[in-house]
């Protein structure tokens, strides 16, 4: 169905019903117009758990290409290569850069029991995390003499709050239990947080539909033009 149809036949549903109804209506429609337009996903999923004979604490989490785990009582920082690029535990040079910092030479080395994954090691592992955690995105590349991989992109967003909860789940300074409370808490703060934003934003939008009116509106509300046009178009 051609997107002017859609909207005109929504338009007119929507003048039908009730204010109630015609409101909610609105906040469903826009909540789903900025989602839509806000890039991929960024989702961390996350797994704790003790082990009920020896206390050994087990977390996993990941986020695309990006995952942590237990090692002991320190965190494994591990990547999805994608594809075939050594044995098991066999080194891997790596080129690494988060958002405009300097380029990092780093290693990763191949899990025991994968082509395709491996986990970051060397000196300035520590270095890599830091920026990790106050990043935006990272690019990541697996380097060869003989053959080129595919540049990683990772989306970092999230990274601090789940490697902290992961870290302290590992050195046993946070129960399994208490570390899901608390990330399920984090994401219903954040969703209600959006939103509120996306609700005031719709409201804020100024009844001038002109053009400039638009434009103030694109401005001041941090909407598209486009949702800023819909909206006009509901408030006719």
């Amino acid at each position: 169905m051609p997107i002017d149809l859609f909207i005109e036949l929504l338009f007119i549903t929507i003048k039908s019903t009730s204010r109630e109804i015609d409101y909610m209506i609105k906040v469903l429609f826009f909540s789903l117009m900025i989602i839509s337009t806000s890039g991929v996903a960024n989702v961390w999923r996350s797994n704790f758990s003790t082990d009920q004979f020896t206390d050994e604490p087990s977390a996993y989490a990941v986020n695309g290409k990006l995952s942590m785990q237990c090692s002991g009582s320190e965190v494994l920082i591990a990547f999805d290569w994608g594809q075939v690029t050594a044995t098991p535990n066999s080194l891997i040079d790596l080129r690494v850069r988060i958002d405009k910092n300097k380029m990092i030479v780093s290693k990763a080395k191949n899990f025991s029991n994968s082509y395709e994954s491996g986990f970051l090691i060397g000196n300035n592992k520590a270095q890599i995390v830091s920026q990790f955690k106050t990043g935006n995105f990272a690019l990541i590349e697996p380097t060869s003499l003989s053959r080129s991989y595919p540049t990683i992109t990772v989306n970092l967003k999230g990274f601090t709050k789940t490697y902290n909860l992961v870290s302290d789940h590992c050195s046993g300074k946070l129960d399994g239990n208490i570390a899901l409370k608390k990330i399920r808490k984090e994401k219903e703060n954040e969703k209600r947080e959006k939103l509120e934003r996306q609700n005031k934003a719709i409201e804020t939008v100024t009844e001038d539909c002109s053009k400039e009116g638009q434009a103030k509106s694109v401005k001041e509300t941090g909407l598209t033009e486009q949702q800023v046009m819909i909206k006009c178009r509901f408030t006719k």
